[in-house]
């Protein structure tokens, strides 16, 4: 196994752990922060929203957790669709990238 093949496994194994640190790894540092800084501000946006929407309507406070959990998850699909486009962009990015260029 070479270096080349180490570094794209890394990177994508970093992207699938925080969006953008892998395109960060493989030098795509703009690329990458930006990705890592839409992924979080989208994930706390939505649980600001959904922490909102529970404690102003009052049916909501005392739901049960079969109900609040399927909420709370619609909440999240946006950072999820940005994770999984940045997991194919990467994967795009890697396929296409000479071997040496993953090196420097």
């Amino acid at each position: 196994m070479s270096a080349d093949y180490d570094k794209r496994t890394i990177a994508m194994i970093l992207g699938l752990l925080f969006p953008g640190a892998g395109h960060i790894l493989i030098n795509r540092v703009r690329r990458g922060i930006r990705i890592a800084i839409a992924f979080v501000t989208l994930s706390y946006v939505s649980g600001v929203i959904i922490s909102f929407i529970v404690s102003t309507i009052p049916t909501l406070r005392e739901a049960p957790s079969e109900i609040l959990i399927p909420l709370t998850a619609l909440g999240f699909i946006p950072s999820f669709a940005l994770w999984l486009f940045q997991i194919l962009d990467l994967s795009k990015i890697i396929r296409q990238l000479p071997v040496a260029a993953v090196n420097q």
